[in-house]
């Protein structure tokens, strides 16, 4: 199966009858006529996919724009009735920060509470160290 310009104007109405944004469907297909340019004549099959993929990750810079691209591709493979051939996304670059959150000493509890005993509200606020003005 290769992609038509009659298929990207049935995608197209296939998205107007869903009532989504202009907007939105001025970017899927953009990202089809992407798609059915890098895909030709060939026919769509796992190596070729694997292949749009390749230029996916060459091309675009940030997790963000490859995925975007690559949610695109899948909405429109299914739309063909290919959801056998949707790509994987990438995983993000992002690091975990997992900070160790420090456990308190006893002396530094009994110091805490200490103060908690001996501390003495101010004037004009309530319970919770609010102030009332």
């Amino acid at each position: 199966m290769t992609i038509s310009k009659y298929t990207i104007k049935a995608y197209s109405n296939h998205l107007t009858s869903t009532n989504i944004a202009q907007s939105y469907i001025n970017e899927h297909i953009r990202y089809a006529n992407r798609f059915a340019e890098f895909v030709g004549r060939r026919k769509l099959c796992t190596p070729l996919l694997n292949e749009y993929r390749q230029y996916i990750d060459t091309n675009y810079t940030t997790h963000n724009s490859k995925n975007s691209c690559v949610s695109y591709v899948n909405t429109f493979l299914k739309f063909l009735g290919r959801p056998e051939l949707v790509l994987a996304y990438f995983d993000s670059n992002r690091v975990e920060v997992k900070l160790k959150t420090p456990a308190l000493t006893d002396e530094e509890i009994a110091a805490l509470l200490r103060y908690a005993d001996t501390y003495e509200k101010c004037e004009g606020c309530d319970f919770n160290g609010k102030q009332h003005y």
